[in-house]
């Protein structure tokens, strides 16, 4: 929800600059609107709700790795969070490479889905294979 709400108030900001006297920088958070709205709300809701639809394990362990999990949704929320603070830093500040912290938001999302993947492909491939 935080990202949900998140985005749309960087939506607002940009599409109001000029009406409420916003500094012109204030432009270069609108790459972010699309992360924030299509990575921390639209996936995160897809994981969550396939984790919790998806044919259970077993009694013992239905919903499957619970630490692997909340490792792809650390993973997820940190990469996108680094992203959402070096985008627009880079048009701002040059002398810094906040390209590298981009390149280490994809790597911490990409692994987030690696993990998220490994941890519910055995309640799909399960469940294809009866």
């Amino acid at each position: 929800m935080l990202f949900f709400l998140a985005s749309f108030i960087t939506l607002f900001l940009t599409e109001m600059r000029e009406f409420l006297n916003l500094p012109p920088e204030i432009a270069y958070i609108r790459p972010v609107f699309l992360h924030m709205l299509m990575v921390g709300w639209i996936t995160q809701i897809i994981l969550g709700v396939s984790i919790w639809m998806f044919p259970i394990r077993g009694r013992q362990n239905p919903r499957g790795r619970e630490s692997w999990q909340w490792g792809a949704f650390v993973l997820l929320n940190v990469g996108l969070l680094l992203r959402v603070v070096s985008e627009p830093m880079i048009a701002l500040h040059r002398d810094f490479p906040w390209t590298l912290l981009i390149i280490l938001s994809a790597v911490l999302q990409w692994a987030a889905v690696c993990l998220y993947v490994a941890d519910i492909w055995s309640r799909v491939k399960g469940r294809s294979e009866k």
